[in-house]
């Protein structure tokens, strides 16, 4: 059993990581104009908040109804297709919105002004989820409560640095996840090599399916970094967590198929977006 100098110190770092919790959300919560502007029904509007939060109620419902991002919408002019390529951004909106329709325990769409604050608080949850994401990293690389605990603080404060408030206001959300997954995934092979078993295979699997959900690109990007982590300790283990490796390669595109199959089938259909 631990000593009460050790459960003191564990006890203290577990308070120290709720603050940086707590602080990430509230400033999340600040960045959208408090909380009564989160819960007052009204989309963020600036860069391509709008079109996502358009497109990913139309993906969510086509999602729920016929199981597949693309649709048709009537509702511009003559129509246009939308696809996976058209708005890539939008898939975080389309996974928040459709699990917001789950909640409500019915088939229908949540209204304008519920879609606009389930939107809101996915924003929120994404900001909090940073926390969790470089304190899981570290602690997947080996590092100590304390080392746990900076790598959280160092996370949130990036997480609000100039970059990634542009990012933030551009709505490049999907970048930012496909980024977070990045660095989630990086803790996660470690942990993979360090202690192998069927949590930390879940975890690295769990990643794939995120990373390629998030941003093929961006997950795909990462491919010379596992490379050289799997060159560089392969010899080290026995043929289970070779297979184990492979297989949460694997995993990844398999589960995303649904959408990556249309990713691919539409992707001639790319809207060019010249800089102003």
């Amino acid at each position: 059993m631990d000593g009460p100098i050790v459960a003191a110190r564990k006890a203290a770092v577990l308070l120290a990581f709720a603050a940086i919790v707590a602080a990430q959300g509230s400033l999340a919560v600040a960045a959208l104009g408090g909380r009564e502007a989160v819960f007052d029904g009204q989309p963020v509007v600036t860069g391509r908040h709008p079109l996502h939060l358009v497109h990913g109620s139309l993906g969510a419902r086509t999602v729920r109804e016929f199981g597949t991002t693309s649709c048709y919408d009537p509702s511009f002019q003559a129509g246009y297709m939308k696809t996976p390529v058209f708005d890539g951004g939008c898939r975080p909106a389309e996974f928040v919105l459709f699990f917001a329709s789950l909640a409500l325990g019915r088939d229908e769409s949540p209204s304008l002004a519920g879609e606009a604050v389930a939107y809101k608080l996915g924003l929120v949850l994404v900001s909090v989820l940073v926390t969790f994401v470089f304190a899981g990293s570290a602690r997947g690389a080996g590092a100590t409560g304390a080392g746990t605990l900076l790598a959280s603080a160092v996370g949130s404060v990036l997480w609000w640095s100039p970059a990634s408030r542009a990012m933030l206001t551009a709505g490049d959300i999907d970048l930012l996840l496909a980024g977070l997954c990045v660095v989630a995934a990086v803790g996660g092979l470690a942990a993979y090599h360090r202690r192998p078993g069927p949590g930390s295979w879940l975890a690295l699997a769990g990643l794939a399916i995120a990373g390629w959900y998030a941003h093929p690109i961006v997950w795909m990007a990462f491919a010379p970094v596992a490379a050289t982590f799997y060159l560089s300790l392969a010899p080290r283990h026995g043929l289970a967590w070779h297979l184990g490796f492979f297989g949460a390669g694997v995993i990844g595109p398999l589960a995303n198929v649904w959408w990556l199959a249309d990713w691919a089938r539409f992707w001639w259909l790319r809207r060019p977006t010249p800089e102003a």
